[in-house]
């Protein structure tokens, strides 16, 4: 509710364009990429129509549903080890990883963007998959065929859930290890959810998607080197625990306690008892599964973009992070203050990135009405330092999508101002962009002739010749005083060269 009452006033243009707006190309794509995912969007539009609000309560409400069956697939998991499940710990555990899931502050970019959605769906599919793959028993029952039906599902809602296959053997192993039954008895309770994913993957990826995996550049991607990969998967991992932070040498050093301290709770777990050290071998290796298919993308360290890449791993880490906590700290007191500041640090990181977004969407609506009510009769408007996000927070988009362009030249405020004031004929292009660091709040409107741009931004690079205006990377547009203009950002001042 706390939540829900921070993010109320969000504005996203994003939104209002790829989401709200059915007619959009994003939503008419919809066998391309995240299916179920847009089902919901048109259910939400059939109750709400353009009012992102009930948009963002389906998102709280998914995180509330995810919450509890992610405590569900822990119970079921804990119940496997029967002297830890009659243990009072074992409560505690459970009590431990609901609230850190409920609270982590890693959880912002699915909360306050609805595009994030992917995240939070995958993770619900997923999940009741697991869960009722656990509840089967490795038994041919109605609950085998519900948790394939919800493994499919999950292939038509995000590519994190294409490793669920070799989740389920992870799963399985634990299970007949601390049951002590025969693992080559039940491997092949595995074998359908690998065949379910080769047949979606003939059928979706190769002959309906054309071989196209992403929204990216694929071609690009499979040629990441291996130590990227290492950076990248070391990275996700510990963004599973860690807020982000501007200063790379806290983020570095409460890495390098969460490490230490992980490391020195799996000894002790090991010299005190097997069940629960394979089940935290479980977990960390079901993190390390559910992340690996976005750690070929990534994730900024120091904002919540791209979050949603491991809204379903850190359902396993923050599971592995109570269970370390609470079978390693024997001191009731200690465990209290560890749970309470943990709390209270993941709280104030929370509603501190949804003040971003809320920044971010009040800075956008400025942004555009200015632009607007400046533009006058030009042609066309030409902007440097376009801001892209604020802290994460995304504001606009480098390229447009709706109209299919892929410069990065060709930017998304086309779309904004046609959406928000039909029939706008200026062509907006972007010369540069950039991450607004502060001054979220335009402060200041400074009209100043075209011949100055250099002296308020030597670095910008751009070139004004009699008819064409030449960038850095050598792109010229066609340039005539009468009809152009150039907009510049910087802090909380809006240039207008004119």
């Amino acid at each position: 509710l706390a939540f829900f009452f921070a993010l109320r006033n969000l504005f996203f243009f994003d939104e209002d364009i790829f989401v709200t707006n059915t007619k959009s190309v994003f939503m008419k794509e919809f066998l391309q990429r995240c299916t179920t995912v847009k089902i919901t969007y048109l259910i939400d539009n059939f109750f709400w129509k353009n009012n992102s609000t009930g948009y963002h309560i389906t998102n709280l409400l998914l995180h509330l549903i995810n919450a509890i069956l992610a405590l569900k697939v822990l119970m079921q998991l804990v119940s496997q080890i029967d002297q830890f499940n009659r243990s009072v710990r074992s409560d505690t555990t459970l009590l431990i990883f609901f609230i850190l899931f409920l609270i982590t502050p890693i959880h912002s970019e699915p909360l306050c963007y609805i595009l994030g959605r992917d995240g939070l769906l995958v993770t619900t599919f997923c999940l009741l998959s697991i869960l009722s793959f656990l509840k089967s028993q490795f038994k041919s029952n109605i609950y085998t065929i519900a948790s394939q039906l919800f493994f499919l599902l999950a292939l038509f809602s995000y590519e994190v859930s294409w490793t669920m296959p070799l989740i389920v053997i992870g799963i399985i192993s634990y299970c007949c290890y601390v049951k002590n039954i025969s693992f080559k008895k039940h491997i092949l309770s595995a074998a359908p959810y690998f065949l379910i994913f080769a047949v979606w993957f003939v059928i979706k990826i190769i002959y309906l998607n054309k071989g196209a995996v992403t929204d990216y550049n694929d071609k690009a991607l499979m040629k990441t080197d291996m130590l990227l990969l290492i950076k990248n998967n070391a990275a996700l991992f510990l963004r599973n625990f860690i807020p982000p932070f501007e200063n790379i040498a806290i983020f570095l050093s409460l890495s390098s306690i969460v490490f230490i301290a992980s490391l020195l709770g799996f000894v002790k777990l090991y010299k005190v008892n097997k069940q629960i050290f394979a089940l935290a071998l479980l977990l960390l290796t079901v993190t390390f599964l559910a992340l690996f298919p976005a750690s070929l993308f990534g994730i900024d360290m120091h904002d919540s973009e791209s979050e949603r890449y491991i809204y379903f791993s850190s359902a396993f880490a923050l599971m592995l992070l109570a269970l370390l906590i609470t079978t390693v700290i024997k001191s009731k007191q200690v465990l209290i203050i560890l749970v309470v500041t943990l709390s209270a640090g993941y709280m104030y990181s929370l509603f501190r990135t949804a003040s971003f977004y809320n920044s971010a969407g009040n800075f956008s609506k400025k942004y555009l009405d200015i632009i607007n009510e400046k533009k006058l009769n030009r042609k066309y408007i030409f902007i440097l330092n376009q801001p892209s996000q604020y802290h994460g927070a995304l504001i606009f988009r480098a390229k447009s999508r709706m109209n299919g362009n892929s410069k990065l030249s060709i930017t998304t405020i086309n779309e904004y101002l046609q959406y928000l004031y039909p029939g706008d004929s200026v062509r907006y292009v972007a010369l540069s962009a950039y991450g607004l660091q502060r001054g979220d709040k335009i402060n200041k409107v400074l009209d100043k002739p075209l011949d100055s741009i250099d002296n308020y931004f030597p670095f910008s690079k751009v070139y004004l010749r009699d008819t064409a205006i030449i960038t850095e990377k050598g792109e010229t547009f066609p340039f005539k005083e009468s009809d152009c203009m150039v907009i510049a950002l910087k802090d909380s001042c809006l240039y207008l060269f004119k």
